[in-house]
């Protein structure tokens, strides 16, 4: 490619770098996809960037793939303006409510698991930070991620750190005192306040009742980078196909400047169906679940392209790339695929009952009659 995919600025004006088809905020594949030599530097980092951080750190789904921490990152980032998250888990105490609910991949299901976590007040304004104990254990003292994590600490108090640990009993402090020579290795003048303890109990006995409660809506930051993820895979199925010239298409003018935030577009001009909770697949659909995967289809609907997206098994959005070219009307236009998170697998989706089940290898090209 010879201009960038988005804004069209040629390769002698500006470098270009590689566009994960899925950001990798999102998840990291065994075979992961990628767009090289097609996306410029300048939208790359200097717009994609920017709008990924604020995608994870404050819409659902952003801070859903955060409650699975399938990356095992040491620290998760919630800014807690736009989307706000409360939690009720069961126990007697609330200050265990205050606790950030991870999830973990049981039986092929989401179950609540807490994890030792330090919590800080006071990111982004309002926001908080929950620093993963074992995993900032584990960062060599002196290198560059320890340095960040302690240079954005600077100017924490005492008060703004809740600590939850987890010993064998309610007069095991072994793990706590680990926990704050931690967080005053990481240059907070930290004094222990009030401490809580939970006793020892039958499991039968604890509350089976999680409560999350959330409030927000979806906004320009999850649209945009959701249009983008859709647009990213076309535009790998159209040059895996040899198709790459029809994506500086003018039908897809609009939608790639409001990816890059040039145009404002009402929502529903960009999602152009309510988004659902309903599966995105045959199989959900069939079986009445939801999978734990990114699901992303292509296809063709009252002479637009349309994407039929979902993130984690939440909901599903179907987002616009525009009207469908002339050279693009063909029947077996349309593609899918299943990223999978969990097993760092990517899979292909077919609607066509006959290739369903087999073991044929479904490529990225834009016509693969899915």
């Amino acid at each position: 490619m010879n201009k960038c995919i988005y804004c069209g600025k040629d390769k002698t004006e500006i470098k270009f770098s590689r566009e994960h088809v899925i950001p990798e905020l999102l998840g990291v594949f065994d075979n992961n996809i990628t767009l090289r030599d097609c996306v410029c530097s300048n939208c790359n980092t200097g717009v994609f960037g920017p709008l990924e951080t604020r995608f994870k750190e404050d819409t659902h789904e952003g801070i859903m793939y955060q409650r699975f921490n399938l990356s095992n990152s040491y620290q998760i980032r919630i800014r807690n303006k736009k989307y706000k998250i409360s939690t009720k888990l069961g126990f007697d105490e609330p200050l265990f409510n205050e606790m950030f609910p991870f999830f973990k991949i049981n039986n092929g299901k989401p179950e609540i698991t807490p994890i030792p976590q330090i919590k800080i007040k006071g990111y982004a304004g309002n926001g908080y930070l929950i620093l993963l104990i074992d995993n900032i254990k584990k960062l060599p003292r002196g290198r560059t991620k320890f340095k960040a994590l302690k240079n954005l600490l600077k100017g924490r108090k005492s008060v703004d750190v809740s600590i939850f640990t987890y010993g064998d009993n309610g007069t095991d402090m072994h793990e706590l005192n680990e926990a704050i020579e931690l967080v005053r290795e990481l240059g907070i003048p930290y004094k222990p306040g009030t401490q809580k303890s939970l006793p020892p109990s039958d499991p039968s006995e604890i509350k089976k009742i999680v409560e999350i409660n959330v409030e927000g809506q979806i906004d320009s930051d999850t649209v945009r980078v959701l249009a983008k993820i859709a647009f990213n895979h076309f535009a790998y199925c159209a040059i895996d196909s040899g198709n790459e010239s029809i994506l500086h298409h003018p039908n897809f003018s609009k939608i790639k400047s409001y990816i890059l935030g040039n145009l404002e577009l009402p929502l529903k001009d960009v999602v152009i169906e309510q988004p659902s909770s309903q599966g995105a697949i045959a199989d959900e659909k069939e079986r009445n679940i939801r999978l734990i995967g990114h699901m992303i289809i292509f296809d063709h609907w009252n002479g637009k392209i349309i994407s039929k997206i979902s993130l984690l098994g939440s909901f599903v959005y179907t987002i616009c790339l525009g009207s469908i070219p002339d050279e693009l009307k063909k029947v077996d236009f349309g593609n899918g695929h299943m990223f999978d998170p969990v097993n760092r697998k990517i899979i292909g989706l077919t609607k066509n009952e006959e290739r369903r089940g087999n073991k044929e290898k479904l490529s990225f090209s834009l016509f693969n009659g899915y």
